[in-house]
């Protein structure tokens, strides 16, 4: 009778362990669309360096290949994002770095503008104090022109 009984129980875990294969399988066949998806035959992702244990149950291979697929998610999210972060980055550089150098060209521009200038009034000042003095000398000398 015992020997009844095991074969009528390993029959039933066979039983129990296609169906399970056969809802992984239908997992995998909905997940065809998702290029991500990483479903073979014997129910291993293959992507994974995990190992099973031998005997294990199949619904555990399912939850840890779900959990895989999802880590696998979140780290290509993970990365496009901070590709994102870093291009933003790069253009904001760029931009700054542009920037900068347009305002030192216009320093440069407004230093040579404010150095013209000052020459100009040194000029003028100068020649103004010359015909003033000028003009002082002449009166001293008593010319009419010093009472305008």
């Amino acid at each position: 009778m015992p020997s009844e009984r095991s074969s009528f129980d390993n029959s039933n875990n066979n039983n129990n362990n296609n169906n399970n294969r056969n809802n992984y399988e239908e997992q995998c066949y909905q997940q065809m669309d998702n290029p991500i998806s990483n479903c073979n035959n014997n129910g291993i992702n293959g992507l994974s360096s995990t190992k099973t244990h031998q005997g294990s149950d199949p619904m555990s291979q399912i939850i840890l290949q779900d959990r895989r697929h999802r880590n696998l998610l979140a780290s290509k999210k993970y990365r496009a994002k901070k590709q994102k972060l870093d291009r933003e980055k790069n253009e904001m550089i760029q931009s700054l770095s542009d920037e900068n150098q347009s305002l030192k060209r216009k320093v440069q521009e407004l230093e040579f503008e404010n150095k013209s200038l000052k020459e100009i009034m040194s000029r003028l000042t100068t020649s103004s104090a010359a015909s003033i003095l000028d003009r002082e000398r002449l009166c001293r000398k008593g010319d009419n022109q010093c009472n305008q």
